[in-house]
């Protein structure tokens, strides 16, 4: 045998093939994030320092000062901040609701939706028109729903396995049933909380009056929708007393916070993962969306951390104002444009911090593929691969090309939380957190070494 061909036989043999390459860095990086602190811990400062984020207010600044300065001390090679103008929406000081049946007075859980307006200083006191959704208020005559509270009645599904599925079909309501019913003259509108749980929290969110005729809004807890319906087919005789003082201030400049790791061979082609930075006003904000911005950071840590260089540049975006209208995203996505720059993969999480299971790819069908590849390393940690929607706040960069992805974790218990009080940090799994980091660092490298 030659000798020459004897040493390439044995260096075949023994050194590892490229696969096995890949798949010992990513065990090393599931390793390494299991045995991390830096998200786990940069969540609870997060959401310690700035709850109830919502984009505008005084704490999504001091949101924005954290993570820059999480990222700083991260030793992250550049940090700055994109800025982007959003709409200042204050939901107040007070908030009341009471149902007044008879002679008795019972006092419900109730927050008024982003984008509501105030009631009068004396607030507004009115009968109750129940209704199912925005398809049954259609078919109900203005003269019905005139001086009436609208209250929008329909629950959460029980048998539909996929809760975003349930959650989409509410979010509707929630979004342009008060725009409806101040267009068919009521004076207010109310939402049963978009939520699986019976509990007192209300769940808030974003309501729009695309009409232009605003009236107040609120979301009411499951618990005290379950009275107000038991009153109402007792066929009690109920009015509805309403207060808030939430408004709308005006329009702020607001920003987009960025870390970076340098590309070494193609630092001009950029490789975005992000969550929003922004939380509703009654919430700590802790799996909507603290998670996801602790998962980028700690995501591109992890790789700086075991010493891998990558090809290309690593960017962490903490969008803001995803919750109202996306402002954070748009601006990004114009940067990008502005700067020339190519932007060859973005990633979000905005799912919570729950066991990850799945990434959805929005791409043409060779990305596609490529992805898809990559289940025979991603597989072993229970992580399938299949098309879907990358994520709100990347959704801008379609139009530049850019391939997206999404983070999917457990879903059956993201809307007990979301929106509400409930969305705190002892919720959070430490375990199943660190894995998202570790899957989303995991899909960094694939992307890095593969396009």
């Amino acid at each position: 045998m030659n000798l020459h061909f004897a040493i390439f036989s044995l260096y075949l043999l023994f050194s590892p093939l490229p696969d096995k390459v890949d798949s010992i860095f990513i065990s090393k990086i599931y390793q390494a994030a299991l045995k991390s602190m830096i998200g786990y811990e940069g969540l609870k400062q997060l959401t310690d320092v700035a709850p109830g984020r919502l984009a505008g207010s005084e704490n999504s600044y001091k949101a924005i000062e954290f993570t820059a300065n999480y990222m700083k001390e991260l030793s992250f090679d550049t940090v700055f901040t994109i800025p982007c103008y959003v709409v200042h929406w204050d939901p107040g000081t007070k908030c009341e609701g009471k149902i007044l049946c008879n002679d008795q007075i019972i006092r419900v859980s109730i927050l008024p939706l982003g984008g509501s307006i105030s009631t009068p200083n004396t607030g507004i006191m009115a009968p109750i028109l129940p209704v199912e959704n925005i398809e049954k208020l259609k078919l109900i005559s203005n003269e019905q729903v005139k001086g009436k509270i609208v209250f929008f009645t329909e629950s959460f599904s029980e048998s539909d396995f996929n809760p975003f599925h349930a959650y989409g079909k509410l979010a509707t309501t929630r979004m342009y049933g008060p725009d409806l019913a101040a267009q068919k003259g009521a004076i207010a509108a109310i939402i049963r909380s978009i939520s699986p749980s019976i509990d007192t929290f209300p769940h808030t969110g974003i309501t729009k009056f695309v009409s232009g005729k605003k009236i107040p809004a609120f979301a009411i807890s499951t618990s005290d929708a379950q009275i107000i319906e038991q009153l109402l087919a007792e066929k009690q005789n109920l009015k509805m007393f309403l207060y808030t003082d939430a408004r709308e201030v005006g329009q702020k400049t607001s920003y987009n916070v960025v870390g970076e790791i340098r590309g070494s061979v193609e630092p001009q082609k950029i490789i975005t993962v992000g969550g929003h930075l922004d939380s509703w006003y009654n919430s700590p904000g802790v799996h909507d969306d603290g998670a996801g911005c602790m998962h980028a950071i700690e995501a591109i840590y992890l790789l700086k951390k075991l010493g891998y260089k990558p090809r290309y540049t690593l960017r962490a975006v903490m969008f803001m104002d995803e919750e109202q209208y996306q402002a954070g995203g748009k601006a990004y996505a114009q940067y990008v444009k502005q700067k020339g720059e190519k932007s060859i993969f973005a990633i979000e999480s905005d799912t919570g911090g729950d066991l990850p299971l799945t990434i959805t790819i929005d791409s043409d069908e060779k990305t596609y593929t490529l992805i898809s590849s990559f289940a025979k390393f991603l597989s072993h940690y229970d992580i399938t691969i299949q098309k879907g929607y990358g994520g709100v706040d990347i959704f801008p960069l379609k139009e530049l090309g850019t391939p997206l992805a999404g983070i999917r974790t457990n879903p059956h218990r993201y809307f007990e939380r979301q929106h509400s009080a409930k969305d705190g940090f002892e919720t959070v799994h430490k375990r199943e957190f660190q894995l998202g980091s570790a899957l989303i660092a995991s899909l960094i490298y694939l992307v890095d070494k593969n396009f």
